[in-house]
Parts: structure tokens; C-alpha cells; sequence
């Protein structure tokens, strides 16, 4: 059984900076509720909500640690925090 979590309205990068505010997320991105749940192949450990979550937590690490040194301008690292929040989105099922 999932734990609930209660829906919050608020910017998309603000629910997006860390800590990741899972209920903020699921209100603003809809579409990621199909994810909680949802199964992946056998290799993934996570539902697939929860991968794109750690996804996310992992890219947020490697910025931290200067990992990421492309040239982006203003706003890029937000950028680069919603491209792992939906890279999985299309997979999921209703």
C-alpha cells in the first residue's frame, strides 16, 4: 500500500530544489502519478516514481560536485533538474 501524499501547489523549481518536495511534484506534474507504482524491468530496484526521484537527487549531486561543467547559461541547472524529472514520464501507463 502507497502512503499518500498530499498535493501542493507550488513552482515547478521550487518543488524541484532540494530536498525534493514529493507532493509539490505530483501537483505540479500530474503525468508523474502514473509513475508511483509502476513497475521497470527487473535491473531497476524502484518504482519507476521513485527512479525518476533518485534521477533527479542524482544530478542535483553531481552540480554539487561540479561534475556538470557544460556551458549553460542563466537557469540551466534548472534545466537539467526537469530533464531527469520527465525522462521516464512517456513509459508510464494509464
Amino acid at each position: 500500500m502507497r502512503p499518500e501524499l498530499r498535493l501542493v501547489s507550488v513552482p515547478i523549481h521550487e518543488a524541484l530544489a532540494p530536498p525534493l518536495d514529493k507532493g509539490a511534484l505530483l501537483g505540479e506534474v500530474r503525468e508523474l502519478r502514473l509513475a508511483r507504482g509502476q513497475g521497470q524491468d527487473p535491473f531497476y530496484h524502484l518504482d519507476t516514481f521513485e527512479h525518476i526521484l533518485e534521477t533527479v537527487r542524482a544530478v542535483e549531486r553531481e552540480l554539487a560536485k561540479g561534475r556538470i561543467v557544460a556551458s549553460m547559461g542563466k537557469g540551466g541547472h534548472w534545466g537539467l533538474r526537469l530533464v531527469a524529472l520527465l525522462h521516464d514520464i512517456a513509459g508510464c501507463k494509464v
